[in-house]
């Protein structure tokens, strides 16, 4: 009897907690449910198709990281990007892409600023890539841009217009240069909308704005009989309306146009299309007209973060270079035996190395006030040129926010900076050439070719020699004399309790033997090693803690900063 009853009540307060557990997941369920919906955004996809009988691919994917896998993964099954689309649904941003079958060169670059998208469009001309496709898009209160690329030596031509007329103005004139638009971007400024362009080398056929969906269609239609095909097509929203905006190429090919209303809708056209012998080449994604959407206010007052260009200058004395007139005064060394051509020639590099550190310093700074960091230290890193590239990601790898990588990054840039630059806790001497001594001097020291090894020394804290390599090797010039000068100031110098050297003791994979040894890490490609490696046991974080405390990699992060400010490539960082 007693089990009995005891029976009874265990199993009462188990359908009780059971019910109240049902409960609590419906109303569970439900919010999240009302939250989707909430979130959701009705969407118009737009999609272009013409002949072709290859492989495709259609790809949604919910961040950039995400959609950056998706492109690696295909690149290695030949298959290639050949448009985007970047929409915001709620507080998610959705990357689409459309692939076709190809084993050419290829680029994938995304960045928050135009000056710095036209660099890597002008540096990605120089490997022989063509933009092919440009995609737009407001990241809160910035303004992204993304690049598909494509291998090419045709001429081409990039250009931001802020009006309409303007852009036909163009697209005139790029029609008699041979150069025909293969790719248009709309998007609100304001009160106005700006329209980008994208050329290459072609015959030019035709350019149409339609306010109506009904009117576009019409036009196409009308095209297609004059055996033209839509290559492009944009969607800009205007107020309440949907406006639409199509480029033609002369084509006698299969064709098709669709409209969908779901995402749903448009991947079932879009296999339908697939099973046959058509591929899409185009796509375009907005929300569904409705309620007007307010235009993004004008920019007011201090532009947002780092601007680098537009200040007047002053010529230092010492040096005789010209530099801006806010950086803070070089404190040079004092120098011991130097003549005074050697003298120029050291005043010249830390003057340079002053002001590529001043800069650096400014980066990393700015990147610690944020709670963007990861996406900023990644900001302009091409992964094809990491070499000559100034994105903290390519000297020091992914970001990450701990004693042994960023924030022992951000302490050895400012100690360098403020300790040794600036004078604040030591002051320097230079010694030019100094002669061998009972030992072998580092100076002298040769390698397996019979080449100096070493363009300068810091045996003792506060005193730098520099080796007659320094003022006599030709590939020397005031640049490369400066990293030199930046690699021997972070001699000695500790952050969070660690010393920055260059002897590293590593393991890396030789074939299928793992070795560890420890040697001395100079020059590229050991500093974009320990930047990019996964080491012996594909961990990559031993590895770039160890490019956190190689003088190198701070080296060639400072000096390619300071570049790219000087040349003009690196006029802002937001």
């Amino acid at each position: 009897m007693f089990f009995t009853k005891f029976l009874n009540r265990f199993l009462m307060k188990f359908l009780e907690r059971l019910a109240f557990f049902f409960v609590v997941c419906f109303f569970v369920v439900c919010f999240f449910s009302f939250t989707l919906k909430a979130n959701a955004q009705p969407q118009i996809t737009l999609g272009v198709w013409r002949s072709g009988n290859d492989a495709g691919a259609l790809y949604r994917l919910n961040s950039w990281d995400a959609f950056g896998d998706k492109w690696k993964e295909l690149a290695a099954q030949n298959q290639r990007l050949v448009d985007i689309e970047v929409v915001r649904t709620g507080n998610v941003t959705q990357y689409t892409g459309v692939w076709r079958n190809g084993t050419d060169g290829y680029a994938l670059y995304q960045i928050a600023s135009w000056d710095s998208f036209v660099a890597a469009w002008q540096k990605f001309a120089k490997d022989n890539l063509r933009l092919i496709d440009l995609e737009i898009f407001k990241a809160g209160d910035e303004t992204a841009y993304v690049g598909v690329w494509r291998e090419g030596k045709d001429a081409h031509a990039l250009y931001q217009l802020n009006s309409w007329d303007a852009f036909v103005a163009k697209w005139k004139e790029m029609a008699a240069k041979k150069l025909h638009l293969i790719d248009v971007e709309a998007i609100p400024v304001g009160n106005q909308i700006h329209y980008t362009g994208v050329w290459r080398a072609g015959q030019e056929g035709h350019l149409f704005y339609a306010k109506t969906y009904a009117d576009f269609t019409a036009k196409w239609k009308e095209l297609a009989a004059q055996k033209q095909r839509l290559v492009e097509v944009e969607l800009v929203r205007v107020g309440a309306a949907l406006h639409y905006i199509g480029v033609w190429h002369a084509g006698q090919d299969g064709y098709a146009l669709y409209r969908a209303e779901s995402w749903d809708d448009f991947t079932t056209k879009w296999k339908e299309f697939n099973g046959g012998t058509l591929r899409l080449v185009g796509l375009a994604i907005a929300e569904k007209p409705g309620k007007p959407i307010p235009p993004p206010a004008e920019p007011k007052g201090k532009p947002i973060g780092l601007v680098f260009n537009g200040k007047p200058t002053h010529k230092d004395p010492a040096s005789g270079l010209d530099f801006p007139v806010d950086m803070p005064p070089i404190n040079y060394p004092e120098f011991i035996g130097c003549n005074s051509e050697d003298k120029k020639k050291v005043q010249e590099a830390w003057a340079y190395a002053h002001f590529s550190t001043w800069r650096a310093v400014q980066l990393v700074n700015y990147i610690a006030t944020h709670n963007d960091k990861a996406e900023l230290w990644r900001s302009d890193y091409v992964a094809s040129d990491k070499g000559n590239n100034w994105s903290p990601h390519a000297w020091f790898g992914s970001f990450k926010d701990s004693r042994f990588r960023f924030q022992f990054i951000h302490e050895a840039v400012n100690k360098v900076w403020n300790d040794r630059f600036l004078g604040k806790k030591y002051s320097f001497k230079v010694k030019c050439r100094e002669k061998e001594n009972d030992g072998p001097h580092p100076c002298y020291i040769k390698d397996k070719a019979g080449n100096f090894k070493y363009s300068a020394n810091h045996i003792a804290l506060g005193t730098v020699n520099f080796c007659p390599v320094f003022f006599e090797d030709k590939d020397q010039p005031i640049r490369s004399r400066a990293k030199t000068v930046i690699h021997e100031l972070f001699h000695w110098l500790s952050a969070n309790g660690l010393y920055v050297s260059d002897t590293h003791t590593h393991s890396d994979k030789d074939g299928a033997i793992c070795k560890t040894k420890t040697e001395k890490l100079y020059g590229i490609p050991d500093a974009l090693h320990l930047a990019n490696s996964g080491g012996c046991w594909g961990n990559e974080t031993l590895h770039r803690e160890m490019a956190a405390r190689n003088n190198d990699n701070y080296a060639y992060f400072i000096q390619r900063v300071g570049n790219a400010i000087w040349e003009g490539r690196l006029t802002s960082f937001h």
